[in-house]
Parts: C-alpha cells; sequence; structure tokens
C-alpha cells in the first residue's frame, strides 16, 4: 500500500544492513546483490503566477492562517525547504558589494551550500515579523496549508515542497538559467533540477 518512494527508502535502508552483513561474513547471500531500486518519475507540480497571486490577496481573518500563508509565500520566493527556513534567522542573512541581501548556508537535508537572493517580497515578511518567522510543525503546517487551499479556491493539494517547485517554475518562466536555479534551490548537481524540470524546459 506505499507509494515507490517510500518502499525505496525501506529496501535502501534493509540492503545497507544486508551489505554490511555480506562483507562482514555474517551472511552467505546477498539477496540485493544484482538488485537496483526502481526510481519513481512523477510530474512536479507547482503554483502558476495566478494561483500565487490569488494566494497573496486572499484576505485571511485569523493570525494562524496568516502567518502560515506567509510562510508557505516565503518558501515560494527563496526556494527554502520547510526544516531550512525553520532555522533561518537575521544572521544567516548577508550583504554584496551593491548591498543587495542574500542568504548563503549549507542545506540540512544534502550539506549542499545554497546561495539564496532575497527579493523584495521575502524581505517584507521577514521585516514583518522582525526576522523570526513563526515557524510551527511541519504537520499542523501541512494541514493548514490545506486549509488555506481550500479558502483560495485552489485545487492543488497546497504541501511544503510546493514552495521550492513554485519558485523554480516561476525562475524558469522569467528566463532565468537553469544553473542558477539549480544553485539556489541546492541541488547536488544540474541533473537533479534537469529531471525534476524536464516538462518546463521542454514547453
Amino acid at each position: 500500500e506505499y507509494k515507490q518512494q517510500t518502499v525505496n527508502s525501506y529496501l535502501s535502508r534493509l540492503r545497507s544492513v544486508y551489505i554490511w552483513a555480506s562483507n562482514n561474513a555474517k551472511c552467505s547471500v546477498n539477496p540485493f546483490a544484482q538488485f537496483k531500486l526502481v526510481k519513481p518519475k512523477s510530474d512536479i507540480t507547482y503554483l502558476t503566477l495566478n494561483e500565487l497571486k490569488i494566494l497573496e490577496d486572499k484576505e485571511l481573518h485569523t493570525d494562524r492562517l496568516e502567518n502560515v500563508r506567509d510562510l508557505f509565500l516565503f518558501q515560494c520566493y527563496t526556494a527554502l525547504s520547510y526544516s531550512d527556513m525553520a532555522q533561518l534567522v537575521k544572521a544567516d542573512i548577508q550583504y554584496d558589494s551593491e548591498n543587495r541581501p542574500y542568504i548563503q548556508k549549507q542545506r540540512q537535508k544534502t550539506s549542499v551550500t545554497y546561495t539564496i537572493p532575497l527579493l523584495p517580497k521575502a524581505l517584507s515578511i521577514l521585516a514583518k515579523y522582525n526576522y523570526q518567522l513563526p515557524c510551527l510543525s511541519n504537520q499542523k503546517y501541512n494541514a493548514y496549508l490545506k486549509e488555506i487551499g481550500d479558502l483560495c479556491g485552489i485545487s492543488k493539494n497546497l504541501h511544503t515542497h510546493l514552495g521550492r517547485h513554485t519558485f523554480a517554475t516561476v525562475a524558469l518562466n522569467a528566463g532565468i538559467p537553469i544553473e542558477i536555479v539549480s544553485k539556489v534551490l541546492g541541488h547536488s548537481s544540474i541533473k537533479m533540477t534537469q529531471s525534476h524540470y524536464a516538462k518546463l524546459l521542454d514547453s
């Protein structure tokens, strides 16, 4: 009943145990010796510019939903993952020779260094919360995002990764080279970015 990605995660861990056991003479046969994990092919979903504007303009009547909407928009403007966004502090913001702000850190998930120029809308969200974003648990965040999606009439399932996908899509549609988008996303190689956004690049 699991999705292929979850199956791969379990099998990858089990395979590691068998490799260790085989290398240390703990088992005579490694059932994973000729086994290759099947990588699932999934379409990347993202918000269009029109859907992004609907989300920005929607009047929300509770601080709880407004905070979550701001966090999600911040992801759309920066491509930060939720875990990286939750750890962001004011000291992480640097300035170049022309006083333009940017973030340069290592991704928590991959330890790959990313560099993100801070767009005015992202800066305004940071300033609104005095550079301390009101992050909550990932589970609650995703649950509230679904509620916001329903209120905005957006049929797509709003979730944390959708913000990263939206940033990449908007950037590529705006003509920003994929090498730069890949660097901002913190991907370990440009091939990863190309495979994720192949359909968009074709169009």
